[in-house]
């Protein structure tokens, strides 16, 4: 598994943009990358599942490694319009990109979600966990079920997720 890095051209500390996204700098196209891909990555031609690829973070994370030349995978839970469109932007920067879509708030279900990737794409050699799940109760009014899903989706599944993505 290869560690992805840096948001490139992207402002973490500047205001959202429509839909949550991270705001490009001035003048930068709206998902923050030049308009053609760097090809010199020595990353070309490989291919990456970003979980959470979507939307923020991971939207920007996908993106970059499109720019970077690799293949992606973008992983969303509900935000399938989302997903679409940013495999559509990261198709624009010249790779390959499929979404997949899955729950992963068990085993099983991150499991499916690597294979589907690898199966869409000819295999998985990125990793990218970006999925996040928040509670949105307040703290008083927080279920059992409520924080066993955030931790199931934001702790358990980059483990699972890895499990399944790492070369056997």
């Amino acid at each position: 598994l290869v560690r992805a890095g840096g948001l490139g051209d992207v402002h973490q500390g500047q205001p959202r943009g429509d839909g949550g996204h991270l705001a490009p700098r001035p003048g930068r196209p709206a998902h923050g990358l030049a308009a053609a891909p760097v090809v010199s990555s020595g990353l070309t031609g490989r291919r990456a599942l970003v979980t959470g690829g979507a939307v923020r973070v991971g939207r920007a994370l996908a993106l970059e490694l499109a720019g970077m030349g690799l293949d992606v995978a973008v992983h969303h839970h509900s935000s399938s319009d989302a997903a679409a469109a940013t495999a559509e932007e990261c198709r624009s920067l010249g790779v390959r990109a499929v979404v997949v879509g899955g729950d992963l708030s068990s085993a099983a279900g991150a499991r499916g979600v690597v294979a589907d990737a690898a199966t869409g794409l000819g295999g998985v050699a990125v990793l990218v966990n970006s999925a996040a799940n928040s509670v949105s109760a307040a703290l008083e009014e927080t279920t059992a079920e409520q924080w066993d899903l955030s931790l199931a989706v934001n702790r358990q599944a980059t483990s699972f997720c890895s499990q399944a993505a790492a070369p056997a």
